[in-house]
């Protein structure tokens, strides 16, 4: 899959771990993708004021709380970045679409799924209202 002929830079924000390794190891697969990562908000933060990013992935192992206060810094600081947030339920996806999440994924979402969710210009509803009806 070519994003206009350029790769992008996709920073996945999760705790150190076996998810976390998974997940960097699909992102790391995508061949037009720039993979970076980090462990936490915190240093998520000080990447996207010193590197140009595309996509923030934030996994379903941080903290809710944790995960809605980055969503809010991001949307407000940097509004062209898009993100793609993981959860292991529906439970929350209400509190972290106003946060500001682009699009919401099961964590157990497919590769193909991540992928398409990380190349789309503008994320489209469907896999969010499929989200909310398994709820």
């Amino acid at each position: 899959m070519m994003y206009r002929d350029k790769k992008i830079t996709v920073l996945l924000v999760s705790q150190p771990g076996i998810m976390h390794n998974t997940l960097y190891s699909i992102l790391q697969s995508f061949v037009d993708a720039l993979a970076v990562s980090t462990n936490g908000a915190l240093t998520a933060f000080d990447h996207l004021e010193q590197q140009r990013t595309n996509v923030v992935v934030i996994d379903a192992n941080l903290p809710l709380t944790e995960r809605v206060a980055l969503l809010a810094r991001i949307k407000k600081q940097f509004p062209e970045v898009r993100t793609l947030v993981l959860t292991t339920t529906a439970k929350h996806h209400q509190r972290l679409k106003e946060a500001g999440a682009d699009q919401i994924l099961l964590q157990n979402a497919s590769r193909q799924e991540i992928e398409a969710a990380v190349f789309a210009d503008k994320f489209e509803q469907g896999a969010s209202e499929k989200l909310e009806t398994e709820a």
